[in-house]
């Protein structure tokens, strides 16, 4: 009878367990949103894998300003990076420059045009050659990265790293990674007009000064 009892007790438990478990998975449920419903980006700190515990706030350099009014911060990169104990930094997020609309493709889009000042560009370049990099969300989710193999044209999906603020070569230039291409993958609830977003993937490019926004002038 003891052992009857202590059997009972323990499909109980593993019954509340179960039921928590279920209730978590409830509380996690992505949210679903209908066509026309705005989604805001958000973006974490700069950072690099070269310089662990160095992150910098994204808005260190004189990106478009974001769609919440945050703007360059001329004196927070001579003040230097915040410095913690974290390699791969988004403890601080802030809105980014970009939004979209569910359901709705978006062509090209100029978000800002910059002339960047000779201290700005210095800041940009110390960044790219420093490694720095920062990581997109988009409902809580972060970006995956796409590379596109310059000997084959495939595009690999990168899932671990961010996105780069530019790329440099060895006795030549700097690009700034100054335009990126989005792709937010949906999954249509069933029975219902909602989607849930299941995937976010940015492209970095850049694209010249004075150039016509086309995929003829993304390098």
């Amino acid at each position: 009878m003891i052992g009857k009892i202590c059997a009972i007790g323990a499909l109980a438990q593993i019954l509340t367990r179960v039921n928590a478990l279920g209730q978590l998975w409830g509380d996690f449920k992505p949210p679903a949103y209908k066509k026309g419903d705005k989604l805001d980006v958000e973006v974490g700190e700069l950072w690099s894998a070269a310089h662990p515990g160095v992150p910098y706030d994204f808005y260190t350099l004189n990106w478009c300003s974001s769609t919440s009014g945050h703007v360059y911060d001329r004196d927070s990169f001579n003040s230097g990076g915040k410095g913690h104990d974290k390699a791969y930094a988004n403890e601080q997020k802030h809105a980014s420059p970009y939004t979209f609309t569910v359901g709705e493709p978006e062509g090209y889009k100029v978000v800002c045009n910059k002339i960047l000042s000779l201290e700005e560009q210095q800041q940009f370049i110390f960044m790219i050659q420093n490694w720095y990099r920062y990581q997109l969300h988009i409902d809580d989710l972060p970006n995956s990265l796409i590379n596109k193999d310059e000997q084959t044209g495939e595009r690999v999906v990168d899932f671990r790293d961010g996105i780069p603020v530019g790329e440099f070569f060895t006795d030549g230039p700097v690009r700034i990674f100054n335009h990126l291409s989005f792709t937010v993958r949906v999954n249509h609830v069933s029975g219902g007009d909602e989607m849930r977003i299941v995937g976010f993937e940015v492209e970095p490019m850049s694209i010249a000064r004075g150039s016509r926004l086309s995929l003829e002038t993304l390098a």
